[in-house]
C-alpha cells in the first residue's frame, strides 16, 4: 500500500498491463484507484455504514455489509477531489448515514445522467471488457457530465441533447495542458451523441429508468453528414511507400505488411505467431482484436483484410 500522488499515479497510467489492477492508498481508508489496460483509471471507495451490522456485546455500533461506489474516472476527477469525495462519504457512513441512500434521495426525481454513467460503465461497458471503454469514459467526463449530469434521466428532453450538440461541437483549448489537441469538434460531437444514446437505450432495456423513448435517436440528423473514407493510394504512389521503406528504419516490415494485407497498424503490431499461417500466405485476427469485433483474416495482396 501507497500513499499516492499524481506523479506515481501517471507513471502507473503509463504500465502496460493485461488485466485490472488496484492500487490501494493509504492517506484514505477504503480509496483505490482500478488501472486497466487503458490510459485511464477509476477511483473507487469501499466502506461499511456504522449501526447496520448491529450492537456489540460492549454497546457497539457494527458496521454491516461492505459497499462499494465509484467515484469518477482520474484525471478527470483529481487526487486532491477523489480523497475530497471520499472522506465526504465516509463520514456520513460513520455517523450512520448511507452514502448509497443519500446518493438515492439526490435523484429523487429519477436516475440522473450522472448516476446513469455509473452504472452504464461498470455493469456494461466494464463488465463486458469493451476495448471502447476507454472512449466512453472520456466522452461522458469530458462532455456529457459538464452539461447533463445532473438532469433526470426521464426529463431529458432533445432541446438539452441539441444544446449538448452545439456546446461539444466548438473546439476549446484543454485546461490540463498548454498544448496538444482541444477538446470537441464535430467528431467528438458525434461521438458525444453515439454514447449519449447508447446509454439511454440501456437504461431502458434494463427499466432502470421510466421512460420507453430514446430522446437521443435520429439526433445525428444535427450533424454534419459523415464522409465516408474513399481515398487510396495509386499505384504509382504504394510503389513510392514500398521503396521509402527500404530505408533501414525500424518499421521497414511493419509499412510492408501493411501494404501486403491491408490490416491496421494496431492489428500488426498486436499481431501473434499463432494468428500466423506462413504456408498459406495468412493472418488471422482473432475477434476481440478486431475492430468490428468479428474475426478477419489477411493475406498478402488482399488489400483490406475481409470478416470471415
Amino acid at each position: 500500500m501507497t500513499r499516492l500522488n499524481d506523479t506515481a499515479l501517471k507513471a502507473e497510467l503509463k504500465k502496460a498491463r493485461e488485466t485490472q489492477e488496484e492500487i490501494v492508498d493509504i492517506a484514505v481508508p477504503g480509496l483505490a484507484v482500478r488501472v486497466g489496460r487503458g490510459p485511464a483509471a477509476t477511483w473507487s471507495l469501499v466502506f461499511g455504514v456504522r449501526g447496520e451490522g448491529g450492537i456489540s456485546r460492549r454497546g457497539f455500533e457494527r458496521k454491516g455489509r461492505r459497499y462499494r461506489l465509484s467515484l469518477g474516472t482520474y484525471p478527470a476527477m483529481s487526487l486532491e477531489a477523489a480523497r475530497a469525495r471520499a472522506n465526504e462519504f465516509l463520514a456520513q457512513a460513520n455517523a450512520g448515514q448511507s452514502p448509497v441512500i443519500a446518493l438515492e434521495r439526490a435523484a429523487a426525481g429519477g436516475m440522473t445522467v450522472a448516476a446513469l454513467t455509473e452504472r452504464f460503465l461498470e455493469d456494461y461497458a466494464r463488465s463486458k471488457n469493451l476495448r471502447s471503454a476507454r472512449k466512453y469514459e472520456q466522452a461522458i467526463a469530458t462532455h456529457i457530465l459538464p452539461q447533463l449530469g445532473e438532469v433526470s434521466v426521464d426529463a431529458l428532453d432533445r432541446e438539452q441533447i441539441r444544446s449538448l450538440i452545439r456546446q461539444v461541437r466548438v473546439p476549446r483549448p484543454r485546461l490540463d495542458t498548454k498544448g496538444g489537441r482541444a477538446h470537441g469538434g464535430i467528431e467528438a460531437a458525434r461521438r458525444a451523441l453515439g454514447v449519449l444514446r447508447l446509454m439511454v437505450g440501456w437504461a431502458i432495456e434494463e427499466r432502470l429508468v421510466n421512460r420507453e423513448d430514446n430522446p437521443a435517436s435520429r439526433m445525428e440528423r444535427h450533424l454534419p453528414k459523415k464522409r465516408k473514407a474513399d481515398r487510396v493510394l495509386s499505384i504509382d504512389e504504394l510503389r513510392a511507400v514500398w521503396r521509402a521503406a527500404d530505408s533501414g528504419f525500424a518499421f521497414d516490415n511493419h509499412a510492408r505488411l501493411m501494404l501486403l494485407t491491408g490490416c491496421r497498424a494496431g492489428e500488426l503490431a498486436r499481431a501473434r505467431w499463432p494468428w500466423v499461417d506462413l504456408k498459406q500466405g495468412l493472418l488471422s485476427i482473432p475477434a476481440p482484436e478486431y475492430k468490428t469485433n468479428r474475426p478477419a483474416r489477411g493475406t498478402a495482396g488482399a488489400g483490406r483484410g475481409g470478416d470471415s
